[in-house]
Order: structure tokens, then sequence, then C-alpha cells
């Protein structure tokens, strides 16, 4: 397959393609954006363009032995690491190996290409790596193998330790529009009728991931009467408390689609408030959100701030509350506790009564979304 299938990034892929063409492509690149967007597509196809033999013009011949490893998941000289499904973070011995042997990422990196060209490591989940993963990683982005090319995959610059940043090129990678998600939740089908499609890509922010989280009436539907009643001032209402508890709790019986479900719908959040925020300061939506595919989000946060009662800054404290949210989750806040103390905080925010605390948006990746 050409590069014609993977949509979006044109800018990115005519930068590799023109670093290629000089001969100066680095060693080694952290890949940002927002999750969805085509991240690990894009570096697969890199990936697949570097090892085949046959490339020319930057397109790999997708014939060739080693294009249908690629594809298959199964070349000698691509490696491949995410994090485990059940696990928060990546794991020491997926990066080393079991104490005593020669094994994992960082190994099979440094061994020679099997066919005598590069080798391509990919890391998927950087987000996920901890002090001590990282430092293991430490060193083989200090001193790359010969012939090596690793690609880490993030969300946000924030979120990478200072060391690992310092020592990779950073490439980043804008949202996809409304019509290419669309597309993509079509051809892969994704998502049918069309007309779902559509609305589902117009909430999207630019991420099929998103796209698909939102996929169902009842999410779509939620959303909507979230956002209505933020846009109402009734964020600490007990009924919205206790139909946001029970929204989280539908989404499994493990933890782990609990806790994604509440930050998106923090992410749903701090994205109205982002909005509103803009409206209260100009008095008017900005030219930006005249345009954009969700309507629906802008019309509330319109009108939310036309009825908000408090000020600009416990606004802007409302939607640093929102960014919070993520990192509480993932420290295992009780989850019960965690809603009513959130929604009561917006709720003073919104008469003015919040609490004055330093911006959070720096220690938060929901800032980035």
């Amino acid at each position: 397959m050409s590069w014609e299938s993977v949509l979006g990034h044109d800018r990115v892929r005519q930068q590799f393609a023109t670093a290629i063409a000089n001969d100066r492509l680095a060693s080694t690149f952290l890949f940002l954006g927002l999750s969805g967007i085509g991240k690990r597509t894009f570096a697969l196809k890199l990936a697949q363009t570097l090892l085949c033999p046959r490339a020319a013009d930057f397109h790999p011949c997708g014939t060739c032995p080693s294009c249908r490893q690629v594809l298959a998941g199964e070349h000698p000289d691509l490696e491949y690491l995410c994090r485990i499904p059940d696990r928060n973070q990546i794991i020491m011995e997926q990066l080393i190996g079991e104490k005593g042997e020669r094994d994992g990422f960082c190994h099979a990196i440094a061994q020679k290409p099997f066919y005598g060209g590069r080798k391509v490591a990919i890391l998927d989940d950087a987000d996920d790596l901890r002090h001590e993963g990282a430092n293991a990683l430490l060193k083989t982005l200090e001193e790359p193998p010969p012939n090596s090319i690793i690609i880490l995959i993030g969300t946000a610059e924030q979120r990478q330790l200072p060391t690992i940043r310092s020592r990779c090129q950073i490439v980043r990678f804008a949202p996809l529009s409304w019509e290419e998600v669309q597309q993509i939740l079509l051809l892969k089908d994704l998502v049918s009728p069309p007309d779902m499609a559509e609305r589902l890509a117009r909430s999207s922010g630019g991420s099929v991931q998103n796209a698909l989280h939102l996929f169902g009436e009842e999410v779509l539907d939620f959303r909507t009467q979230w956002l209505e009643h933020l846009a109402a001032g009734k964020a600490s209402d007990e009924t919205l408390i206790k139909s946001l508890q029970s929204f989280v709790e539908r989404a499994g019986k493990d933890a782990t689609p609990k806790r994604r479900r509440l930050i998106e719908v923090a992410a749903w959040t701090a994205e109205y408030f982002r909005h509103a925020l803009a409206v209260l300061a100009h008095g008017r939506p900005s030219v930006e959100m005249q345009q954009s595919p969700d309507q629906e989000l802008v019309r509330l946060a319109v009108s939310g701030a036309t009825h908000w009662q408090g000020t600009l800054e416990s606004m802007a404290v409302a939607l640093d509350r929102c960014l919070l949210i993520e990192s509480q989750v993932m420290a295992n806040t009780h989850t019960v506790t965690l809603i009513e103390s959130w929604l009561l905080e917006l709720n003073q925010a919104a008469h003015a009564r919040a609490s004055h605390y330093p911006s959070l948006a720096a220690i938060s990746p929901l800032a980035y979304r």
C-alpha cells in the first residue's frame, strides 16, 4: 500500500521524504499529537518505506518480502513495543528482559540488521514510561546503534521526561480534519451509517479514537445532556452527579474502562470551558469557533458564557480543575468522592466562590487535547 492510504499528515510526510532524499535522516524521533490521529499508522508506514529495498520516491513497493513482512508484523528488522493492556506503564522487563537474560526492546535494537540494511524500532505509549524505564532506554537513545531508526510515540511533550525529550527530534502531528475522520470510520467499516459517522467525526476533535469512544447513542446523548447542564449552571445538581456516576459505572466491570470514561468526560468539560472562556473574554465566538465542525459544543459554550454568574478568573479556575482530573483518576482516587468534589468545585467557580490556586494546565495532558 502506498502513502495515499495514510490520511492526513502530508506536511510530516514531506519532511521525512526531504530528509531521506538529502541523506539527513535523524536516528531518534519523538512523535507527538492527540491520541487516535494516526501516529502509529504513520510510524509503521515509515518503517515499511525505510525497510523496502525497492522503495522509490518515498513509496514502498508493497509487494516485496520485506513489505509483506512489515504488514504482517513479522519483519526481523522491525521492533515494536507498547504498554501491556492491563498495566498503566511500560514495565522494565519489556525494555531489558527478565533478570539475567539478554532480551527486551533495548537488546533487540542493538542487534545487527537481519537483512544487512536498517533496523527500525517503534516504542508506542511513550507517555507511560516511568523514570526507571526511561533510564533503561536512555543509553540506547544516547548512542543509537549504527543504521537504526528509533521512534517514540506519545501525546504531549510535557508527558515525556526531559532526558528523553532532549535526545529526540520532536515531530508534531496535527489533528485530522473531521472529513478525514469520517472517511476512516467508513473505509474501515468502523461505523455505519454515514450520518452517524459524520456526527461522530464532527464531535471527535480530529481523533478517530475519540470518535469511537463516542460511538453509540448512549454516549453521544449523555455528552449532549452533560454539556447542556454545564451551560445551564447545574454542575452540582444531585441528579447530574448520579447520572455521571451511573454513566461511568456502565463502562464495564473493570476499573480501566471506568477510569477512561471519566477522563473522557473531563476532556469534554475542559473543551467546553475553553470555548466558553474565549467567549467570555472577547464577548463573542472566535473565528476558529465559528468554523468548528462541532457547532453543538460552540452553541452550548456561548450559552454557558452568557449565563455564567462567576468571573473570568473563576471560569479559568473551573478549566484548571478539569485538567487535574486525569492525574487524580490515574492516582486511583475514589471515583464517587472525586466526582462529587469536582462538580462541587465547578459549581463554586460558577458563582465566583472558587479558591484561587495556580494553573494546573502544565501538569495535565488534557491541556493538549
